[in-house]
């Protein structure tokens, strides 16, 4: 929500076929209905093509469908995908559902964050209330509107209506209206189509020395709609390159006519050559750390790898040179961070030592983050932060330190930075996550930052190997990521949906090392499992992690009172939880 608010969450315009959409939504909620003994109807009367953040509107569509299935004992969902005759809007989604209902005179409230209709329904379905918070703010987002209408006992149905938004999608010609109501293409008119948009893209050139890989790249170039052009012998393309103008070039860097590493060099310091995006096709990343390119390919080259490759480019070329400002009193500390920052980024590094100089490169130049220690011997980094937010407001400040800070220190340091990451040995990841954050795709969730987080040291995922979690959350995404990630890492997982199920297995004595306990749930919730547990012969000492959406101190004291080793924050950051694992086990 915070993101929302804060601006910091873009827009990102895709075409959206409502057959598609309808489809993918009912593929995903049909076994919960099954399991439910409910229908589940889609009807799709728009069957055209409409343009908004599909990822956004699916996060909508998944709570509120999430949310019908919950509440709705007997009957079932509908989903409808409609036009919509209202001035401003084009596309009206409804998710309609025969379940409890909701009353009028709580209707206005449970958009609000941390409301629901009923307290009960928190004790009895899990919760918090945040979800029909976020997307009715999500919804906004995307220049639309969400209602209500509902009686209680009867059922409740959410309506969506959005715009298309046709003029923030690149390379769309036809109004909406007409996309909207038109009529299939006749294939002549798809072929014309097709050479007119080829004869426009963008050219790419391709250095390859294996025919049938270079063949598989040229077909998902293709696809991606540029023109392309195979190249064995690597000692004509610099001549290539300079007479004709290519926007990216895919170069295999392990030739045997060439030194790949000098050529790519060559072409960088070409002045004809130097602005083509490069893409290199390599075996180990490590090996061309210091070669400045738009994006690896590792072998063996899939084509998620190569589409994924494509888009970074592209992100690159949209988003245009960026800079970072470190300051860091640390000469050999500074140092070693421009390196790695230089390794990750293709970025301008810029760095300092001292707290006036780096005024003075923010009034000079257009910096993108600054990267600021506290501590600058007799100089504050906390005056410098400040410096920024009076006269650079765009730059993002992200406050890095070694200090123990208290709770005063955080709520200043907030007011003058956009986050703050503290030094161990993982800071440099978590500074990476952070620029790509704010910087490359804006993508990423927001971590909650807690008091004295990533202070305590590095982690050995090494330790659990072969160790076993129980993972106890109502939602079974959650459970889904969690395992995924830490099946990575060996470890067996089992998992529970509610407290009491929990307890069942814990008395069935199955293998324990560790438990992820969430706190909101159905049936029984995380506090009173922990303190069942607790009193439980043979799992008074088992660590277990408390999982909450709630970023309250006060929560977090209560789950470490009640008998919680430590707690996380949802959205979960997996790189923390299984730096958390690792603590106990």
């Amino acid at each position: 929500l915070s993101k929302i608010e804060s601006g910091k969450m873009e827009l990102i315009i895709d075409r959206i076929e409502s057959s598609e959409l309808s489809a993918n939504t009912e593929e995903m909620f049909k076994h919960t209905a099954e399991e439910r003994g409910l229908y589940f109807k889609v009807e799709d009367n728009l069957r055209g093509v409409f343009y908004n953040d599909k990822d956004r509107l699916g996060q909508v569509l998944r709570n509120l469908l999430s949310n019908a299935f919950k509440f709705t004992k007997s009957g079932g969902v509908t989903l409808r995908v409609d036009g919509c005759e209202e001035e401003g809007f084009d596309v009206k989604i409804e998710v309609s559902d025969t379940g409890i209902g909701i009353p009028k005179d709580k209707q206005d409230l449970i958009f609000k964050a941390f409301i629901q209709a009923d307290s009960g329904t928190s004790r009895r379905f899990g919760g918090t209330g945040l979800g029909l918070s976020i997307s009715k703010e999500l919804t906004r987002l995307m220049k639309g509107d969400i209602r209500l209408v509902s009686k209680e006992g009867e059922g409740s149905t959410f309506i969506i209506c959005l715009p298309s938004l046709d003029e923030d999608y690149e390379g769309v010609e036809a109004t909406k209206k007409k996309e909207l109501k038109a009529p299939s293409k006749t294939n002549e008119e798809k072929s014309h189509e097709s050479k007119e948009t080829k004869s426009a893209n963008k050219s790419a050139i391709i250095l390859e020395e294996d025919e049938s890989l270079a063949k598989n790249i040229q077909e998902v170039l293709v696809e991606s709609g540029y023109e392309t052009t195979i190249l064995i012998d690597g000692a004509k393309l610099i001549e290539e390159l300079e007479n004709k103008e290519y926007y990216l070039a895919i170069i295999d860097m392990d030739l045997t006519n060439i030194d790949s590493i000098k050529l790519v060099k060559d072409i960088k310091s070409n002045p004809k050559t130097k602005d083509v995006k490069l893409e290199l096709i390599v075996g180990s990343k490590a090996d061309f750390a210091d070669i400045e390119c738009e994006a690896y390919l590792h072998k063996p080259i899939t084509r998620e790898s190569l589409h994924n490759a494509l888009l970074e480019s592209e992100v690159f070329a949209t988003k245009g040179n960026k800079s970072v400002l470190v300051v860091e009193d640390n000469k050999l500390h500074l140092e070693a961070l421009k390196e790695f920052l230089k390794s990750e980024f293709k970025f301008q590094i810029f760095g300092t030592s001292s707290a006036k100089e780096a005024e003075k490169i923010i009034e000079e130049n257009s910096i993108d983050v600054a990267i600021i220690d506290l501590g600058l011997g007799n100089e504050s980094g906390a005056e410098v932060c400040e410096f920024i937010r009076s006269k650079k407001k765009d730059v993002i400040v992200i406050v890095y330190t070694g200090q123990v800070l208290g709770d005063y220190d955080i709520k200043y340091l907030k007011s003058v930075s956009d986050e703050i990451v503290f030094k161990n040995a993982n800071s440099y990841s978590r500074l990476k996550d952070e620029i790509k954050r704010f910087v490359c795709d804006n993508k990423l969730e927001d971590e909650i930052l807690e008091d004295g987080a990533g202070q305590e040291g590095s982690c050995n995922p090494d330790n659990l190997k072969d160790k076993s979690v129980l993972i106890v959350d109502d939602d079974i995404k959650n459970i889904f990521v969690i395992s995924a990630a830490l099946q990575e890492y060996d470890m067996s997982i089992s998992h529970a949906k509610n407290g009491k199920e929990a307890i069942e297995l814990l008395e069935d004595s199955i293998e324990v090392d560790i438990i992820l306990m969430d706190i909101m749930m159905p049936i029984m919730d995380g506090y009173e499992t922990i303190k069942h547990i607790r009193v439980m012969e043979g799992y008074k000492d088992i660590p277990i992690v408390a999982v909450s959406a709630k970023a309250m101190k006060k929560d977090k004291q209560k789950a470490l009172d009640i008998g919680a080793n430590d707690y996380i924050t949802k959205p979960i950051n997996l790189d923390k939880l299984v730096y958390t694992i690792s603590k106990y086990i």
